[in-house]
């Protein structure tokens, strides 16, 4: 378990007519699990599963919040390593 810092660019949203956009940012909550296998001296294999907790406050254009949303993706990971 851990803590994720996420920055949001290029948040502007549409609705329509209405414009939207998110916080600059979310703090939240990140679990992690995963292994390396050694295939051999040389070689190994990496398998990484993150889960990532995101919130994020959606305003109008010029102020008021109209709502949150939550964005909470899965991150895959599989990576191959040599040792020189």
């Amino acid at each position: 378990m851990g803590v994720n810092c996420t920055l949001i660019f290029h948040d502007n949203l549409a609705a329509g007519a209405t414009k939207l956009n998110l916080d600059n940012g979310s703090v939240g909550p990140a679990a992690q699990t995963g292994f390396d296998y050694v295939l051999n001296d040389r070689w190994s294999v990496n398998v990484d599963i993150k889960r990532m907790m995101l919130r994020s406050d959606v305003s109008l254009v010029g102020g008021a919040k109209f709502t949150q949303v939550q964005l909470d993706p899965w991150l895959y990971s599989l990576g191959l390593a040599y040792r020189f």
